[in-house]
């Protein structure tokens, strides 16, 4: 069965070209008025880790993913248009390897109907991958030009918007061990957002002069679902991370502790947190 994502795509203007179909006398105006008109109709994204793609699979263009569309093309002429083959481009600095480039076939479309393009995949027209240095609500312009088995051209264009990431990672701790001068903390990182994130990597920074050492300063969470959570993985015990203090650090002393997570796509979350030394 063919994915079906949340469609993205705007239609921004059409410009259209339209001729007489199998007239055999250039001359006779008879059924000039039955035309094909092909334009566009709707486009699904698709974005989730297979068939060429990298992405949250939430159906929403994100920065730092690679997805595909299924570009629709809807008949609202007279007459069914057949060969239909539709060639789709980019001018947008924040778009690469977009393929294909050698047009995308969609056979017949009838009057009234409409169908689907295959250019990447059985399912998928285009691909693409965004920068990561995308703004968020970039919009990206793509041109179609569009021709038949009449040597008939149409020229159409819609946009898709690359909208920040639905993730939102949220962090608490709870210290679980102080002895001496080693304190464990349990840290819980949490997707409270409506979309899964990737290739999440954790810092632990400290501006303490008593810090003297983190087990590792950074830890690797994998991929989170939204309203899922991990436990970092480290120190002494399971789902702790444990830090080494010096041995003239003062009861009493407040010891902030930074987070900072990124993930797959260059999206960031930050927070931070405090340890009391009580030994």
């Amino acid at each position: 069965m063919k994915p079906i994502s949340r469609i993205a795509c705007i239609i921004m203007s059409a410009f259209i070209f339209t001729a007489c179909l199998e007239r055999d006398n250039p001359l006779d105006t008879n059924g000039i008025e039955a035309l094909a008109k092909i334009e566009f109709d709707s486009c699904e994204v698709y974005d989730a880790n297979n068939n060429g793609c990298t992405g949250n699979g939430d159906g929403i263009i994100n920065k730092g993913e690679t997805v595909c569309l299924t570009v629709y093309l809807k008949n609202t002429g007279a007459c069914d248009a057949r060969s239909v083959k539709a060639f789709f481009s980019t001018e947008s600095a924040f778009i690469s390897n977009f393929i294909p480039n050698t047009g995308c076939e969609y056979g017949t479309i009838a009057k009234n109907s409409k169908m689907y393009g295959k250019g990447v995949y059985p399912y998928y027209t285009i691909r693409f991958t965004v920068s990561t240095s995308t703004p968020d609500n970039t919009v990206i312009p793509v041109k179609i030009k569009i021709s038949d088995e009449n040597q008939l051209v149409w020229e159409d264009r819609f946009t898709v918007k690359v909208e920040n990431t639905g993730a939102n990672l949220q962090f608490s701790y709870q210290e679980t061990y102080q002895s001496n001068t080693r304190i464990s903390v349990l840290v819980k990182v949490e997707n409270t957002g409506t979309s899964r994130t990737d290739g999440i990597k954790v810092t632990f920074t400290s501006e303490s002069q008593y810090v003297t050492n983190f087990p590792a300063t950074q830890y690797y969470c994998g991929s989170i679902n939204a309203n899922d959570y991990y436990h970092i993985q480290g120190g002494y015990s399971a789902g702790t991370f444990s830090i080494n203090l010096a041995n003239n650090t003062p009861v009493g002393t407040v010891i902030p502790i930074n987070i900072l997570a990124k993930d797959l796509y260059t999206n960031e979350w930050s927070d931070s947190f405090y340890l009391v030394y009580r030994d």
